[in-house]
């Protein structure tokens, strides 16, 4: 086989289940107009070319007083996709809120987000995924703070102030191998990422797709830090997002994005 007919044959195997952007947001569309509850599984947009992820963008390495990060391993040029992929596991807004449904909080008067519903669906749901295929599960979460059992045992005990719901992420992990289940509870703590389909997180619009709001956790994605003037923007739709750059990055810079809007940054 040629060198032509090789990398042809490469982008058919990248690009197979792959949809474009705007096939993207249709399914969106679909599954934000569908009656269940629960985070849709989309394709990524790989038929999309500036939406395909530059090979070689990034490379993962640790960062002077802020551990694990993602710097740019060549130069980048503004609108460089760094990173595509779907969510490890994701949790809509409205799974948080339902789950909060018929239980109390002393301290927290309900509010799902204060008792931990998010963080603890998101357990159960990689717990799922540790019982269907623990080998793809772990490669998935490997580099996630905290990395070994030793680590998570410095960090603050958690827990879900949904006494119910508390339960079912106690009986789950029990049934999870004992170094996964040390880990777990604040891989969902530490890692979890908002995710609002479209525009920035403080511009919710008042559309459909706003039922595909939720917290994600993502293999490469979460591994971005936090940066007050960030050089990357992401762009969730449902489980998928993009990651970009939006200025020239210079090879060996760290990748960082905002946590938060660009409305609270200094």
């Amino acid at each position: 086989m040629g060198r032509a007919a090789r990398r042809f044959s490469a982008r058919s195997r990248r690009e197979r289940g792959a949809v474009s952007a705007s096939q993207l947001l249709r399914r969106a569309a679909a599954a934000a107009a569908s009656p269940g509850v629960r985070a849709p599984s989309l394709p990524l947009p790989g038929r999309t070319p500036n939406l395909r992820p530059r090979r070689g963008a990034a490379r993962c390495a640790r960062v002077a007083g802020r551990g694990l990060g993602l710097v740019a391993a060549r130069p980048l040029a503004a609108g460089t996709t760094v990173v595509c992929e779907k969510a490890v596991a994701m949790v809509l807004d409205a799974e948080i809120d339902a789950a909060a449904d018929g239980e109390s909080d002393d301290g927290d008067d309900g509010d799902a987000d204060a008792a931990g519903a998010d963080g603890a669906l998101l357990v159960l749901r990689l717990c799922s995924l540790v019982a269907a295929d623990e080998t793809t599960a772990r490669s998935k979460l490997e580099r996630l703070f905290p990395r070994t059992p030793a680590e998570a045992a410095r960090l603050r005990p958690w827990r879900c102030g949904l006494p119910g719901l508390d339960r079912l992420v106690r009986t789950a992990l029990a049934a999870t191998p004992l170094d996964l289940a040390a880990r777990l509870p604040h891989v969902a703590r530490y890692n979890a990422l908002d995710c609002h389909t479209g525009g920035e997180r403080l511009s919710y619009p008042l559309l459909a797709e706003n039922r595909l709001a939720g917290v994600a956790l993502f293999a490469r994605g979460s591994l971005f830090n936090h940066g007050d003037d960030p050089n990357v923007a992401r762009w969730h739709v449902g489980d998928v997002c993009c990651f970009r750059t939006n200025r020239f990055v210079t090879a060996g810079e760290e990748l960082t994005m905002a946590y938060c809007g660009s409305a609270l940054l200094k």
